[in-house]
C-alpha cells in the first residue's frame, strides 16, 4: 500500500472512531441511569435527581438519591424536532442557492459568495451557539414566539409543553445557518457536474 493510500485509509478511519468512542463514553457513562431506571430511561419525560439532601439507597446496585427518576425521552425529542425544522428549512434554500450559483450567477459573483459559505462554513458551531443564546433566542422569545403562539397554537407544533419550550426555534434556525453553507457547498458541486456534463452532452450531439 502507497503513503498516501495509507493516509487516506487513516483519515477515513479517524472520524468513524472518534464517533464509536463518544458513543461508547456515552453509554458508560448513563449505564448507572439505564440500569437504575430500565426502559423508562428512554420512555419518560421526567428528569428528577431526587431528594440530594437525603441518605442515598442502594437500587440494583447502584447509590441513587431517594425519588430520583432519569428520562430522556424530552431530550430525545427536543433533538428530533430541532434536527427536523432545521433540514426544513435549509435544504430547500441550499438547493435553491446551489442551483442558483451553478447555472445562474456570474463569474464573480460567483467567487464572492462561494468565498462567504467557505467563511461561514468554517465558523465554529460554539460562536453559532453563542449567538443563539445571547441575541436569536430572547429575540424569538420576546417579541416572535407569542405572536406565533397566538396565530398557530392550534397546530401541535405550536402548542404544548413539548413542543413550544423556549429555545426550540432558536436552535432549529441556529442548526439550519450551520447547516446552510456546508449543504449549499456540496450540492452546488454537484450541480457544476451535472451542468459540465449536460453542457459537454450538448456539445457532442
Amino acid at each position: 500500500m502507497k503513503a498516501d493510500e495509507l493516509a487516506i485509509s487513516i483519515a477515513s478511519i479517524v472520524p468513524v472512531a472518534f464517533i464509536l468512542l463518544i458513543f461508547g463514553f456515552l453509554v458508560f457513562k448513563a449505564y448507572p441511569s439505564m440500569v437504575y431506571n430500565g426502559i423508562k430511561f428512554f420512555t419518560s419525560y421526567v428528569w428528577n435527581p431526587g431528594d440530594i439532601s437525603a441518605e442515598p439507597i442502594v437500587v440494583r446496585g447502584f447509590k441513587v438519591s431517594p425519588g430520583a427518576s432519569f428520562g430522556i425521552l424530552l431530550f430525545l425529542t427536543g433533538t428530533l424536532i430541532t434536527s427536523a425544522v432545521a433540514l426544513l428549512l435549509s435544504l430547500p434554500a441550499s438547493i435553491f442557492a446551489s442551483i442558483a450559483l451553478a447555472l445562474y450567477l456570474n463569474e464573480r459573483i460567483r467567487a464572492v459568495v462561494s468565498s462567504a459559505l467557505g467563511l461561514f462554513a468554517g465558523i465554529p458551531s460554539v460562536i453559532y451557539g453563542l449567538w443563539g443564546v445571547v441575541f436569536l433566542e430572547p429575540t424569538l422569545y420576546s417579541r416572535v414566539e407569542p405572536e406565533m403562539r397566538a396565530l398557530l397554537g392550534f397546530i401541535p407544533f405550536f402548542s404544548g409543553l413539548i413542543y413550544s419550550g423556549s429555545g426550540i426555534l432558536a436552535s432549529s434556525l441556529v442548526l439550519a445557518l450551520m447547516v446552510f453553507p456546508i449543504s449549499t457547498s456540496i450540492i452546488y458541486q454537484s450541480a457544476v457536474s451535472l451542468r459540465d456534463a449536460a453542457v459537454n452532452d450538448a456539445l457532442a450531439l
